[in-house]
């Protein structure tokens, strides 16, 4: 009964592992190009909460492309290149920058929308499009130093009893490195979202009075409004972006604490399947994760669909534009030679 259990759900999370990740990095990708057109519109191009989320697509694309490719590669497909510790570095290495990259930028946009809604002017004076390409800048730097020491203390090591497993190195370092993940990796971005979050709820919910008060003795001026307009798209999307991903990065956080918490606990063999079994299947949702974006704010943003399609059009255009251009200018090269032949022809 055990056998069979145990093999059931190793045949079920290969599926699994092999057939989601292909979805997840095809429609993430297109999801974070599409992302990448609509951020880099005129109307939001000079908004810092738009430039956060413009680069945090960026990043969607290269964890996807890179890190979801190398660890399908991994599991599933057997070369020479994945048995080098060069590789084996890189890999572990790249997995925990761009996804942290990623979910900086998320965090700077929560603050951004925080800046932006205080009664202070002092702190609205930070939500300013100069202030993001620094703290942006800044954020690279960070998470490029602060994760270097796994390109020296990863390599191949025998894991409960499995030779040439790439992952840290036993000892001080391994307690060292599972604290880290879940606390720098997950606990610090999100309870900074957090509380960035609940802060932009109460200044909503006090600026309300204020406009509300305001209103009654003076209009509104239109392109006010219209600034309004996108800030408040942007903070719903903001909200909904922060609640989704700590739901799907919920249960890797919590595996891989489960796991090296009792890394020294003796385990039978279905306990061991089963923790296989999450393992690799929040693994599945941690990428997940990375390729929501654009479709999460295509159904919660109707401002963002409106964009999206502007953008999308003038792509269009300027294609067809292009290619009828580069299909005239042939013709009337040939009909000016035709010309100036004949042309030749009579002075002879």
């Amino acid at each position: 009964m055990t056998d069979s259990y145990i093999t059931t759900l190793s045949q079920v999370i290969s599926k699994i592992t092999l057939y989601v990740p292909y979805f997840t990095i095809t429609l993430g990708t297109i999801g974070a190009l599409c992302n990448i057109l609509t951020f880099s519109a005129k109307k939001l191009r000079q908004n810092p909460c738009a430039f956060y989320f413009l680069c945090s697509s960026v990043f969607d694309i290269l964890t996807l492309s890179i890190c979801g490719t190398l660890r399908l590669m991994v599991d599933h497909y057997q070369y020479a290149l994945n048995q080098t510790a060069i590789f084996c570095k890189i890999r572990v290495y790249l997995t925990g920058v761009f996804p942290g990259i990623s979910t900086a930028c998320l965090v700077l946009a929560t603050i951004d929308r925080c800046w932006l809604t205080s009664s202070l002017a002092r702190w609205r004076r930070w939500s300013k499009i100069t202030i993001a390409y620094r703290l942006v800048i800044v954020a690279i730097i960070v998470w490029l130093i602060s994760l270097a020491h796994m390109l020296v203390f990863y390599d191949f090591y025998t894991i409960n009893g499995v030779p040439n497993t790439c992952s840290s190195q036993p000892g001080v370092y391994s307690t060292f490195i599972s604290a880290f993940l879940v606390i720098w990796l997950t606990i610090i971005p999100y309870i900074c979202m957090f509380i960035a979050s609940m802060m932009t709820f109460s200044h909503i919910r006090a600026s309300r009075e204020r406009v509300m008060a305001f209103q009654q003795q003076q209009q509104q001026q239109q392109q006010q409004e219209a600034h309004r307009r996108v800030d408040r798209h942007l903070i719903l999307i903001m909200f909904i972006q922060v609640i989704l991903s700590v739901i799907l990065l919920s249960l890797r956080t919590v595996v891989i604490a489960y796991t090296y918490l009792t890394r020294d606990v003796v385990k039978d063999s279905r306990s061991r399947a089963i923790e296989s079994f999450f393992s690799q299947f929040g693994t599945v949702v941690y990428y997940i994760n990375y390729a929501k974006s654009f479709y999460l704010c295509t159904l919660a943003s109707p401002l963002f669909r409106q964009v999206f399609w502007n953008q999308l059009n003038q792509f269009k255009n300027y294609i067809t534009h292009s290619t009828r251009e580069n299909a005239v200018v042939p013709i009337s090269i040939t009909a000016a030679t035709k010309k100036r032949s004949n042309q030749d022809v009579l002075n002879d």
